[in-house]
């Protein structure tokens, strides 16, 4: 939470979409895919 713009509910956002799997989570690209902002 050390981020601009980033408070409790996007870091715990964030979290949930790691979850236990961050290797899912290589780039900013598929990240942007997980979200369905690409």
């Amino acid at each position: 939470m050390q981020l601009p713009g980033v408070g409790t509910l996007v870091a715990s956002q964030l979290l949930v979409a790691c979850g236990d799997n961050p290797e899912r989570l290589s780039s900013e690209q598929q990240f942007a895919a997980l979200c369905g902002t690409a």
